[in-house]
């Protein structure tokens, strides 16, 4: 499959990668060599399975009255197929709360219960999505070998924006994963910033390894990244809610992260493929 993909994006976006840096840079971290490949790295690692992991957020809204020719009753019709940085799932799983209250408070439509309205367990669901690829990942080091190569935890990041808008929504994110996981996985907050000056691609076991300063780990713990009792850790997966845009990548500096956590045993969400469709 990734051979099919590789051939079709060569040729695809061969004309638009002339004029367009941005997307030649995903292309170029897209082709590179992976583990899987014939490499220095030892053969576990060559052997290695890649795996990946997707959050897709699906956009509706209630078409009433209905259109002419349509059924009488209300109508749920598709607006977009989110695959990237899929936001306000958790946030969005509130608004069945908002209406719930609004009806308790008499404020509802007129025949309508808290009962009538559907659930929306999205929140538990993108968690137990982040809790199995957590999963994957340590599975994959255990089968290889290779869980206590390093005697580091192993944690999935979220990369956000500096000075990020839309904490509460990853905060929710945060916590439902810990829910989902005993507190077992805290999920670590981080942008490409931090992660360039942070981290490194292990050249021995191809993880990507993220090592704080005390300092780092209290500016960090500060944005609520749950890192405040974890100084270093391997990453097991990078949820990117960040990179989409040329916008934020002003110097080669910013490229650095998403380079070598591509190029990782880390998954990646969404992988490059799905970026460049």
């Amino acid at each position: 499959m990734r051979s099919f993909l590789l051939v079709a994006a060569g040729s695809h976006l061969k004309e638009v990668v002339e004029g367009d840096d941005f997307t030649r840079r995903r292309l170029e971290i897209f082709t590179a060599p992976t583990p899987s490949t014939p490499s220095p790295l030892p053969p576990a690692f060559q052997e290695a399975p890649p795996a990946a992991l997707g959050l897709y957020r699906y956009d509706y809204f209630m078409q009433h009255p209905p259109l002419p020719g349509s059924p009488p009753a209300p109508t749920l019709c598709q607006v977009e197929l989110n695959t990237m940085a899929a936001s306000f799932g958790c946030l969005g799983a509130r608004v069945r709360c908002i209406r719930a209250l609004t009806i308790a408070a008499g404020l509802g439509p007129l025949g309508v219960t808290a009962d009538d309205l559907p659930a929306n367990n999205v929140e538990a669901q993108l968690a137990s999505a982040l809790a199995a690829g957590h999963a994957a990942y340590v599975s994959e080091d255990e089968r290889r070998g290779l869980a206590d190569a390093d005697a580091l935890p192993v944690l999935p990041v979220v990369v956000v924006q500096p000075g990020e808008r839309n904490v509460y929504d990853q905060t929710l994110l945060g916590l439902a994963l810990l829910h989902a996981t005993g507190g077992a996985v805290p999920l670590q907050r981080l942008s490409l910033a931090h992660l360039t000056a942070w981290g490194t691609l292990d050249a021995a076991t191809n993880a990507f390894v993220v090592r704080m300063t005390p300092d780092a780990v209290a500016q960090a713990g500060a944005g609520g990244s749950w890192a405040t009792a974890t100084s270093a850790f391997r990453v097991s997966v990078a949820y990117f809610r960040v990179g989409y845009t040329p916008e934020e990548y002003l110097t080669a500096a910013e490229w650095a992260a998403p380079t070598a956590l591509h190029a990782s045993d880390a998954i990646s969400v969404p992988i490059v493929a799905v970026q460049l469709c």
